[in-house]
């Protein structure tokens, strides 16, 4: 019998969540920033199931940006490279939705 399996870092209920809700940057692209410069860039949602109001966190930032809890993603990066974070958005349920994401500081 074929066996199924869930990756360890992300649970199936958190995989539905990114199937049904699309993540919008504003502006659109992939996020990029300048060492030493200001930036700043807004994430918001649509679809599945979630309840609007939403609440934004973010862990693994980079050095010198900080995510507010309404999503916009600001401030003055302080090294260089690319780096990986986890976004997470969480509805006024308390349903929650995590992605993987990816930022380069040149």
């Amino acid at each position: 019998m074929p066996r199924s399996f869930i990756p360890n870092t992300t649970s199936l209920e958190n995989l539905e969540n990114q199937v049904t809700i699309q993540l919008i940057t504003s502006p659109p692209g992939p996020l990029s920033a300048v060492n030493g410069l200001n930036y700043s860039v807004q994430f918001s949602a649509v679809g599945g199931p979630f309840t609007p109001q939403f609440t934004w966190s973010a862990s693994g930032l980079p050095s010198g940006l900080f995510l507010s809890s309404n999503g916009v993603l600001s401030g003055a990066p302080t090294a260089s490279g690319t780096y990986d974070f986890v976004l997470q958005l969480t509805d006024i349920e308390g349903r929650t939705v995590q992605w993987t994401l990816s930022i380069t500081i040149n």
